[in-house]
């Protein structure tokens, strides 16, 4: 390949599922550091929990190839699930649903890459706007809207109402209450027929309401891409 753009690597963190095999595999890419390198880890929850040892291989697995990742993508089994019971109906979801949707998450960070776009926001964007200190490399994901096939139909949502949605708290990824605390940055990723000018538009008004919260440091904080 000559023109590699990055290496996604998906992984479960709760033991016997693969965090020891792609800690060493993360050292090996250490060999290439050039090339952006996006960890996708699934967290296990505490009320999920099949397993005493969970912590301690998130931990280790986690720690083991800290200096060797750019971007570490946080999911969480519990916020998954909760998704897809809010959001799907789907009272006892399969590994299948999960993934799907882990991998709609996905599709939207490489879409600059495979579609045209209106503003530009590839992985490397991502990454510069994103971490603002090299070990500092753990943004927390959200996704909206998540709708059901007999829902996609006939469902239809301003960009103002797809922007809003996205910061509320049942459409983390990640079960983490972030309103104790401040954002550093903020990437938005949009597919489809939206206007740049309707997302400004949007992000100011977010931004004057203060239920969104920067760090002194970083006020603007919101970087976007559109894709068609």
């Amino acid at each position: 390949c000559t023109g590699i753009q990055g290496i996604l690597v998906v992984r479960s963190l709760g033991g016997g599922t693969g965090a020891g095999l792609t800690s060493a595999l993360f050292d090996y890419l250490a060999e290439y550091p050039k090339i952006p390198k996006i960890e996708i880890p699934v967290y296990p929850s505490p009320t999920l929990s099949m397993s005493m040892v969970e912590p301690y291989n998130c931990l280790l697995g986690e720690h083991f190839c800290m200096e060797d990742l750019d971007v570490g993508l946080l999911f969480d089994n519990e916020a998954l699930y909760d998704v897809t019971q809010k959001y799907l109906g789907i009272q006892n979801a399969t590994y299948n649903t999960v993934n799907r949707l882990i991998a709609q998450v996905i599709s939207c960070i490489t879409a600059s890459i495979r579609f045209e776009n209106v503003l530009n926001c590839d992985i490397t964007v991502m990454q510069t706007n994103l971490v603002p200190f090299p070990r500092i490399h753990f943004p927390m994901c959200n996704f909206s809207p998540v709708l059901s096939k007999s829902k996609a139909a006939h469902t239809t949502l301003t960009v103002e109402e797809l922007t809003r949605s996205v910061f509320e708290r049942e459409n983390q990824l990640m079960k983490v209450d972030y309103s104790f605390g401040k954002f550093m940055s903020c990437t938005l990723f949009y597919r489809g027929d939206v206007s740049p000018y309707e997302v400004y538009h949007t992000l100011s008004e977010i931004k004057n309401d203060k239920k969104i919260r920067f760090v002194d440091w970083c006020p603007t904080g919101f970087k976007v891409g559109i894709n068609v």
